[in-house]
C-alpha cells in the first residue's frame, strides 16, 4: 500500500480472528487556517487476507478501577 502524499498513519489489528489490518491516515500539514486538499488524509483502509493473525492480549471488560 502506498500513499501519494505525506500523511500520518496508524495501524491496528482487528476482526473476529484478529486477521484484519486497519490503517487510518491523518494529514500533518494543517496550520489551523486553511484546510489542505485531503488526498489520503482522514481515510480508513482495511487490509484482509494477509495470511497472518494477531495475538489477543487482554480484552477491556468495561471496569476501571481507580
Amino acid at each position: 500500500m502506498s500513499f501519494r502524499h505525506q500523511a500520518r498513519k496508524s495501524l491496528t489489528i482487528a476482526g473476529k480472528n484478529l486477521d484484519e489490518l486497519y490503517v487510518t491516515t491523518a494529514k500533518t500539514d494543517y496550520n489551523g487556517e486553511i484546510l489542505p486538499e485531503r488526498y489520503d488524509g482522514g481515510d480508513l483502509f482495511v487490509v484482509k487476507d494477509l495470511g497472518y493473525s494477531g495475538v489477543e492480549r487482554s480484552r477491556f471488560t468495561g471496569n476501571l478501577k481507580l
